[in-house]
Protein backbone atom coordinates (compact mmCIF):
# COMPACT_ATOMS: atom_id res chain seq x y z
CA UNK A 1 0.00 0.00 0.00
CA UNK A 2 1.26 3.43 -0.85
CA UNK A 3 1.20 5.80 2.00
CA UNK A 4 1.01 9.82 1.62
CA UNK A 5 1.79 12.53 3.71
CA UNK A 6 -0.07 15.87 4.61
CA UNK A 7 0.92 18.59 6.27
CA UNK A 8 -2.20 20.46 8.25
CA UNK A 9 -1.92 23.35 10.14
CA UNK A 10 -2.82 22.85 14.02
CA UNK A 11 -5.21 25.84 14.30
CA UNK A 12 -6.63 27.18 17.80
CA UNK A 13 -10.13 28.52 19.07
CA UNK A 14 -11.11 29.49 22.71
CA UNK A 15 -8.37 27.31 23.92
CA UNK A 16 -9.04 24.14 21.90
CA UNK A 17 -6.55 23.19 18.92
CA UNK A 18 -7.95 21.01 16.00
CA UNK A 19 -7.02 20.77 12.07
CA UNK A 20 -9.33 21.42 9.50
CA UNK A 21 -9.30 18.24 6.83
CA UNK A 22 -9.29 20.08 3.25
CA UNK A 23 -12.56 18.63 1.40
CA UNK A 24 -9.99 17.19 -1.56
CA UNK A 25 -8.26 14.93 1.16
CA UNK A 26 -12.05 14.07 2.92
CA UNK A 27 -12.99 12.51 -1.05
CA UNK A 28 -10.04 11.13 -1.68
CA UNK A 29 -9.88 8.88 1.13
CA UNK A 30 -13.64 8.01 0.88
CA UNK A 31 -14.83 9.10 4.63
CA UNK A 32 -17.71 11.20 5.19
CA UNK A 33 -19.65 13.05 7.33
CA UNK A 34 -20.15 10.51 10.82
CA UNK A 35 -17.43 8.07 9.88
CA UNK A 36 -14.90 7.12 12.89
CA UNK A 37 -11.70 8.20 12.50
CA UNK A 38 -8.78 6.55 14.01
CA UNK A 39 -5.74 8.33 15.04
CA UNK A 40 -2.71 6.16 16.08
CA UNK A 41 0.41 7.84 17.19
CA UNK A 42 3.10 6.99 14.86
CA UNK A 43 6.13 7.51 17.72
CA UNK A 44 7.61 9.93 15.89
CA UNK A 45 6.05 13.19 16.09
CA UNK A 46 2.92 11.99 12.92
CA UNK A 47 0.08 10.76 13.43
CA UNK A 48 -2.16 8.49 10.89
CA UNK A 49 -5.81 8.98 10.66
CA UNK A 50 -7.74 5.47 9.46
CA UNK A 51 -11.40 5.09 9.15
CA UNK A 52 -12.99 2.54 11.61
CA UNK A 53 -14.55 -0.07 9.92
CA UNK A 54 -18.18 -0.45 10.69
CA UNK A 55 -20.04 -3.95 10.58
CA UNK A 56 -22.14 -4.38 6.77
CA UNK A 57 -25.78 -4.23 7.22
CA UNK A 58 -25.87 -7.51 5.00
CA UNK A 59 -24.15 -8.93 7.70
CA UNK A 60 -26.52 -8.61 10.37
CA UNK A 61 -28.40 -12.13 12.07
CA UNK A 62 -31.61 -12.32 10.99
CA UNK A 63 -34.33 -13.62 13.15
Amino acid sequence: MKKKAHILQVKEQDGYQYIELPDSLIKKMGWKIGDTIDWQDNKDGTWSLLKVATPSKSKKNKI
